[in-house]
């Protein structure tokens, strides 16, 4: 059973966000959440011998912009290690993986934040809720992906909260793989914490992080206010977006048609391109292609910068790749593609200041890996990473 949660219109669309019904079982919990759970996998290269070794975990997803949270020892850099490859599958560890790139750390907290490298989707979330007002004996559910297990869900009530360090314990078991798994009330389906996992002495003892711990990593980059202590509320709130309308500056190039950016390509065909960021954090994209050959068409996406007051990169992301035929006889084929939209969090775009644009001619080589992910030649994708471009 769930009750509406809320109502509310973001950039036009009409959300209805739903949670497990107070008072539910854990059953309902995990199958209303599963798809908001990510199985991580990390493959670490010695800088000596080369050799790969590859350990798991599990994180949570916290925004539709695919913010995952986990432990910050399961993605930790070791100081022997050469390089470090993170992955995620949603749900299960036999689900098709995707590129996770590193954010930001708590390493006095063991907390790390991530983001799923397809922006383009919107993902599910969990609900954070108030720890403040998580009793000792409340019951705890939690769902992760230990061993070589497909998926496990776990359940036991909250032992205390004296654990050292502001740790929690409980009794719901806890086994190596589910570091990082999402820990929710049974009362009302809102996640108050992390495992951490057991020790080795112990028994049935199991530590858990409480939430109010990742509160600057969930407020910086996913814009969630985890509730302060003297708080009473149920649940952590959203950010505000604050931003501004921020246009991209219209290029003075004679063959600019308008757009931002424009190229001309190899064998004189032209990729255009344009990008704001509106009101409510939404990053619009349009782009154009010309081609005045009867024998040659053009391919080209165009590349987004989101920019801070200082000018520097605070959020970076592609177009889908698209390209067009040769023209008719006749005059040259222009085609103004329909805009392409995808939502930045509130952190982001209330600090973007300027947006840069670069256009890109694609000729017959596929555009890499997160640019154009999934594309749709007629809906189209566009992902918008935080951080700067790897260069």
């Amino acid at each position: 059973m769930f009750r509406l949660q809320s109502l509310s219109w973001v950039t036009g669309y009409l959300l209805i966000i739903t949670m497990p019904a107070a008072g539910t079982d854990c059953t309902d919990i995990f199958n209303h959440y599963r798809s908001s759970v990510v199985y991580i996998q990390v493959e670490k290269t010695d800088k000596i011998t080369g050799a790969v070794t590859t350990v798991n975990g599990t994180g949570f997803i916290v925004s539709q912009a695919g913010l995952v949270l986990t432990n910050q020892h399961v993605i930790a850099q070791e100081p022997n290690m050469s390089s470090l490859r993170v992955t995620g599958g949603i749900g299960s560890r036999e689900a098709p993986r995707v590129k996770l790139n590193f954010l930001a750390q708590s390493p006095q907290n063991d907390l790390a934040i991530l983001q799923l490298a397809d922006t383009s989707k919107n993902y599910s979330s969990v609900l954070i809720g108030n720890p403040w007002t998580t009793k000792i004996g409340d019951e705890l559910c939690s769902m992760g992906l230990p061993f070589e297990t497909e998926y496990q869900a776990t359940q036991g009530p909250l032992g205390g909260k004296g654990g050292g360090h502001g740790l929690w314990f409980t009794q719901m078991p806890s086994n190596p793989g589910e570091s990082g798994a999402p820990v929710f009330t049974a009362s009302d389906g809102k996640v108050v914490a992390l495992k951490l996992g057991d020790y080795d002495m112990a028994q049935s003892l199991s530590y858990v992080i409480p939430i109010n711990m990742a509160s600057s990593l969930l407020r910086d980059y996913a814009g969630i206010e985890v509730p302060p202590a003297e708080s009473t509320g149920t649940s952590a709130t959203p950010s505000g977006y604050l931003n501004t309308a921020v246009q991209c500056t219209p290029s003075g190039h004679p063959f600019a048609r308008g757009y931002c950016a424009v190229l001309q390509c190899p064998r004189g065909q032209w990729s255009r391109g344009s990008a704001s960021l509106l009101p409510g954090g939404t990053v619009a994209v349009r782009q154009g292609l010309e081609t005045d050959s009867v024998s040659d068409g053009v391919c080209g996406w165009v590349q987004i910068e989101l920019l801070d007051a200082g000018n520097g990169t605070i959020a970076y992301g592609y177009g889908p790749k698209r390209c067009i035929g040769p023209k008719s006889p006749g005059r040259a084929r222009i085609d103004d593609f329909p805009p392409d939209h995808v939502q930045v969090p509130a952190p982001i775009a209330n600090q973007v200041k300027g947006v840069r644009v670069t256009s890109v001619c694609a000729g017959d080589v596929f555009a890499p890996f997160g640019i154009g992910f999934g594309g749709d030649s007629s809906t189209g994708t566009l992902n918008v990473l935080i951080g700067s471009p790897h260069k």
